[in-house]
């Protein structure tokens, strides 16, 4: 390919009508070498009170193997003389190695940080929502953060893992929510003050909540506990639009214990929704993935926000004398 390579020197004073500057390869000089190399002319570049910066080109109409050596820029004057090289050298391997790791390391960065962003997409979420996110329940009129809807066990029928179950439910789910985490929960049996019609009350409630959490359990599934949603015209619409999202918690061991379809084929009605799998005690530590999880489906609140509603409950409740219950849901 061509190349163009300049030479630029200072000259101090020196009397002189005109500095000397010549390129050499080795010990030859550019005249001697073949036709396509060749010196341009002497530019001025600067000038005064005879000082001068000047520049040389030294020019390849084409680069061939041959050419691949060491050019020398000479500058002389009455003061003295200095010289500076280069060396011409073909593209390497070392060249393509180079380019090969940086892309690489690039690569390996990029895996990194999605890696890191899928083990612990949550934590980051949740720690730029708590930065720099809004308040959700700021202006939307709604006095409940989520709807509580669970199947009491029939203490007949109750066995150890359901103990579990119902353990979790009705007393962990709700306590760590509104205690730890600041919400506030619409729970019918402990919340709902008859108005109307249940059916009327329900919707109501849920109209007035920003999220519907549904336990599903086996006893949950079976007993079609649901199908309130598919009755009633407005829960319906809010389910199938996206008015409400909902936020499934399955219990373990969910498939082989029921009908597994009609639980895909509720899931399929709702237009906003997101499962979070509840794997027993384990799940029950406040440091494990499912309350984070959780948290993140929650609506988005300022942690003073949440703090402060916690003090209020605590007051309120201290003042009043009352000890609220988790109670079962029909």
């Amino acid at each position: 390919q061509p190349l163009n390579v300049a030479c630029k020197a200072f000259f101090g004073f020196s009397g002189e009508s005109g500095p000397m500057i010549y390129w050499t390869r080795g010990e030859r000089f550019i005249e001697e070498l073949e036709n396509h190399i060749k010196e341009g002319e002497i530019r001025l570049l600067k000038e005064h009170l005879g000082e001068k910066i000047v520049e040389l080109m030294l020019i390849f109409d084409v680069v061939k193997e041959a050419d691949l050596a060491n050019y020398t820029c000479h500058v002389e004057n009455r003061n003295g003389r200095k010289h500076a090289s280069i060396i011409l050298r073909k593209k390497d391997l070392i060249s393509k190695i180079e380019l090969a790791g940086g892309l690489g390391a690039i690569f390996l960065l990029l895996v990194l940080l999605v890696t890191i962003y899928k083990c612990y997409n949550v934590e980051l979420m949740l720690c730029y929502r708590q930065t720099f996110g809004g308040d959700e329940a700021m202006d939307d009129n709604k006095e409940y953060d989520a709807y509580l809807s669970y199947t009491k066990v029939d203490p007949d029928t109750l066995d150890c893992d359901n103990s579990e179950e119902e353990q979790f439910a009705l007393k962990i789910l709700p306590d760590v929510l509104e205690k730890h985490y600041g919400y506030k929960l619409f729970i019918p049996d402990r919340d709902l003050i008859p108005t109307g019609t249940y059916l009327d009350d329900l919707t109501r409630c849920v109209e007035q909540s920003r999220r519907l959490i549904i336990v599903l359990t086996p006893d949950y599934v079976l007993r079609r506990g649901w199908s309130i949603f598919e009755m009633e015209n407005r829960l319906h619409n809010m389910l199938v639009t996206g008015e409400i999202k909902v936020i499934f918690i399955e219990c373990p061991e969910l498939r082989s214990k029921i009908n597994y379809q009609e639980v895909e084929s509720l899931k399929h009605t709702m237009k906003v929704f997101s499962v979070i799998k509840w794997h027993g005690p384990k799940s029950s530590k406040l440091n494990s993935k499912f309350w984070k999880r959780l948290l993140y489906e929650m609506p988005a609140k300022k942690k003073e926000v949440l703090s402060r509603r916690h003090v209020l409950d605590s007051a309120e409740q201290g003042s009043l004398g009352i000890s609220k219950r988790c109670l079962p849901l029909r």
